[in-house]
């Protein structure tokens, strides 16, 4: 018997193999393709604010700004950065303490802002005890919107293939001693030195420069500084001015913004190294997308005062709207 293949066997598997091909081919184009739009659609929202748990009615101004300005821009933030002094008032019932309710979880309307708020710790946090319990509370409290696992922790977004890595820190060199802030400037050291996201925040209470009340932090720039410029560390933020400034200074990659005016009395600007800088209430919202970011400096009614955008490698637009005379890079 024979039992050769015939030619119309021989040409069909050929045809099937070509399809086969073609179909790998197809599918490939199309992961490659699909996978192109998803890293250009990815996107990361964030707000960051400061100072401001003072139970005043100016933090109650911000947080309705904010709710304000996140209705009319429909906008659902990924995240909120709390640059320190979250209470300037005591807490003597611990992580009970009906403050908790009154000045975080009813202030900042969970319907608009139900994002996590990673908190760090401010000078005023150092009192009564407050850190402590402000560590204790979203132990205490997991299902809460306030965390800080730590004085210094790291958070990735998002979880997988993340858009930006956030290293909150502790500022607060004298009150964690000597040795805790070598510590935690080697675990800075060590996190820069990983694999990390395409865009990197830093954040902490005390600004390493500052036009305003306060003025710049030399131990910071001394401490912290070589490892911002090492590894070329995007953004900074920081409270501690209660005002709204931008700063891009030479031989620095780092965009440095101060958001410190989320409740208390504001600072007055005495410099003018600023590429912005406004003595009053807001906040700061800072968008993320594959190749550029965006930053806002919008004010206690919602208003934006101030806009620009830079790429990874610091060249930098102002963008409108901004009021006339805010400034320009």
């Amino acid at each position: 018997m024979n039992t050769r293949p015939g030619k119309g066997n021989t040409q069909t598997k050929v045809s099937q193999r070509r399809v086969a091909v073609w179909a790998g081919l197809l599918a490939l184009y199309c992961f490659i393709y699909c996978s192109v739009l998803l890293a250009a659609g990815r996107q990361v929202n964030i707000l960051a604010f400061g100072d401001w748990g003072a139970e005043s009615s100016a933090e109650a101004a911000v947080a309705s700004g904010m709710k304000t300005y996140l209705v009319e821009h429909n906008l659902k933030p990924d995240a909120v950065l709390l640059l320190g002094d979250n209470f300037y008032v005591p807490l003597p019932g611990g992580v009970e303490d009906p403050r908790w309710q009154t000045m975080f979880e009813q202030m900042y309307d969970s319907n608009v802002l139900a994002a996590p708020f990673y908190a760090v710790l401010g000078n005023h946090d150092y009192r009564d005890d407050l850190a402590q319990v402000e560590l204790d509370y979203p132990k205490a409290r997991p299902e809460s919107r306030f965390k800080m696992s730590g004085h210094w922790y790291r958070v990735d977004m998002p979880t997988e293939n993340p858009l930006v890595t956030m290293l909150a820190l502790d500022s607060n060199a004298d009150e964690l001693g000597r040795r805790q802030w070598a510590a935690e400037t080697e675990w800075l050291n060590t996190e820069l030195s990983r694999p990390r996201a395409p865009w990197t925040i830093c954040f902490a209470h005390h600004p390493l420069f500052s036009d305003s009340a306060h003025g710049d932090d030399r131990k910071l720039q001394r401490d912290w500084g070589p490892l911002f410029r090492k590894y070329r560390v995007d953004f900074y933020l920081a409270g501690h001015d209660h005002c709204l400034e931008y700063l891009r200074l030479p031989g620095w990659p780092t965009s440095f913004v101060v958001s410190g005016g989320g409740g208390y009395d504001v600072y007055p600007i005495e410099r003018d190294r600023a590429k912005f800088a406004r003595s009053t209430n807001g906040f700061v919202r800072l968008e993320f997308s594959t190749d550029t970011a965006r930053v806002s400096f919008v004010d206690e009614q919602g208003k934006t005062l101030y806009r620009f955008e830079r790429d990874h490698k610091g060249h930098v637009n102002v963008l409108p709207p901004f009021d006339e005379g805010a400034g320009g890079v």
